[in-house]
């Protein structure tokens, strides 16, 4: 999901927190209509984190992939497409959980909505932006681009919206403390990962900024037994922690 136009950087972006785009999830069908895990060669959610990752680093924010200060782990909540009757489109809302260590800061919702009066409108305008001149680009192809770049405006905004907010600290003085990482994974793969009591993500998780000190590390799957582990995080030290994970027993 790149395109082949120039992107206009924004030296002002520069001053925003770190980000990373942790996980992109599909809480929805894609397939309404329109299906948008066709246009690309790998699912739609996917490739709109590979696709977002890229532009917004294009566009002047430190995209990271480790060591961030904000965590953006994003769900597509609703989404309709439209085709026929002149109007060939589709409407996406994504919300996107934000956190800041363990800490979680207030979601984001970003609304995208695209319609066109056909496909040969998107073709034929759209061709030389999203492919290099003379290849052929598909209407989902570049619909959902659009869609891709779209909504990364509209996270662009939210941040700077929100900047005084994102890169406070949440100590007393404002004075960040020590941290270190930690990376998590488990004999099972897409397993639910809670940090002192906050869900913050599923595994495999890398490189996860902790405060220095002991935290509780609890792992779950539906159809195993709970795994939970007190773990030491020291300032600078990237930790790792692997979760043996035992089935349940039968009835």
């Amino acid at each position: 999901m790149q395109i082949q136009a120039r992107i206009q950087k924004d030296p002002d972006l520069a001053r925003l927190p770190t980000i990373r785009i942790d996980s992109m999830l599909a809480a929805v069908p894609v397939d309404d209509r329109l299906n948008a895990d066709e246009a690309f060669d790998r699912p739609f959610a996917e490739a709109l984190k590979q696709g977002m990752s890229w532009y917004l680093g294009q566009r002047g924010l430190r995209v990271v992939t480790a060591g961030e200060d904000l965590r953006l782990a994003g769900t597509i909540e609703r989404y309709e497409g439209f085709k026929g009757w002149g109007h060939w489109g589709v409407e996406i809302t994504l919300g996107l959980k934000v956190f800041r260590g363990t800490e979680r800061l207030p979601s984001l919702s970003l609304r995208s909505l695209l319609k066109y009066a056909d496909d040969d409108e998107v073709e034929d305008g759209e061709q030389p932006k999203y492919k290099a001149q003379g290849q052929r680009v598909s209407f989902g192809e570049v619909l959902f681009t659009r869609i891709g770049v779209d909504l990364c405006e509209k996270l662009i905004d939210a941040l700077k919206e929100r900047e005084g907010q994102l890169g406070a600290s949440g100590t007393a003085g404002g004075v960040t403390p020590p941290h270190g990482t930690i990376s998590i994974n488990a004999t099972i793969a897409d397993a639910e990962v809670r940090i002192d009591n906050l869900l913050v993500g599923r595994t495999p998780l890398a490189d996860l900024p902790l405060p220095e000190g002991r935290h509780t590390v609890e792992v779950r799957k539906k159809g195993f037994k709970p795994w939970k582990e007190d773990v030491l995080v020291l300032a600078g030290v990237a930790g790792r922690v692997v979760a043996e994970l035992e089935p349940e027993s039968g009835p």
